[in-house]
């Protein structure tokens, strides 16, 4: 909850974060277990040549897609990070990923209802006066 407060002429007005929206994806290790490929999703396709689907870690994170890959074998370590933003009509909840022959496929539904941004609506502010106490006026702006 909004709260505001008036101390000396300073007004301090206090606003809370909205939580993060955090949704981890898991890599199968077959393309049977991936949704039909229709027109309406999203489709990412990102080579990763002998990296193991288990070696994966898919997180979207209020609209952004970070993919992490760390590999350690006897004979080589491999370390990736790759972030996308995704489209607003992103449906990361009915995301599915799949790891095969060392390309990590993606898919991402778009919406069907109408999209409804995260962002809570904003209202334009304007400051009309700050003034320093003694009701002079050192600034204002309309």
């Amino acid at each position: 909850m909004a709260q505001a407060a008036a101390e000396n002429g300073i007004l301090s007005i206090t606003l809370p974060k909205r939580p993060k929206q955090t949704h981890e994806i898991t890599v199968a290790s077959s393309t049977d277990e991936l949704p039909q490929n229709d027109e309406d999703s999203y489709v990412l396709n990102h080579p990763f040549p002998g990296v193991r689907p288990s070696e994966f870690k898919v997180v979207c994170e209020d609209g952004v897609l970070s993919i992490a890959v760390e590999t350690n074998t006897a004979h080589h370590a491999t370390r990736s990070w790759k972030r996308m933003r995704l489209p607003v009509d992103a449906n990361v909840p009915a995301a599915a990923a799949a790891a095969v022959n060392g390309i990590l496929t993606i898919i991402i539904p778009k919406h069907t209802s109408e999209v409804v941004s995260h962002a809570p609506p904003t209202r334009g502010a304007r400051l009309i006066a700050v003034t320093n106490g003694s009701g002079n006026s050192p600034t204002s702006t309309a």
